[in-house]
């Protein structure tokens, strides 16, 4: 139905989050995280298919020492390199694919998600996730 007038939209604040850590898993602070989509456990974010980019490590969390959880959080983050591509202001608005937990690609191949291209600025990509 189109709306007619204005609307109260519920919304939640989901900029912070827990997640389970996978087995023998460790994961940086600041990087890409996923969620695997069997499992429901997250790990860092690989070049693969069956995982889903779901954010970015708030700190680093390591099972070998005890961890079980991480907080994963959401926004728009600018610390990824580019996979040799030519990404440039052009392909703002664009997915972008993980190639691994710090670097993204426009090439959806073989890949997850990681979130839309929001800016370019010299070697820094930011996505918003």
């Amino acid at each position: 139905m189109t709306l007619s007038h204005d609307k109260n939209t519920p919304e939640i604040n989901g900029h912070k989050r827990q997640f389970i850590l996978k087995d023998n898993t460790v994961i940086y602070g600041g990087s890409l995280v996923a969620i695997d989509a069997t499992t429901g456990k997250v790990e860092p974010a690989t070049k693969k298919t069956g995982t889903f980019c779901i954010g970015i490590a708030e700190k680093r969390a390591d099972t070998s020492k005890g961890d079980t959880s991480i907080t994963v959080k959401t926004g728009i983050f600018g610390l990824f390199g580019k996979s040799g591509e030519n990404i440039s202001a052009n392909h703002i608005g664009r997915d972008v694919y993980v190639v691994d937990e710090e670097t993204v690609t426009l090439a959806p191949t073989g890949s997850s998600y990681a979130g839309k291209l929001f800016d370019v600025s010299g070697d820094i990509v930011w996505i918003r996730i």
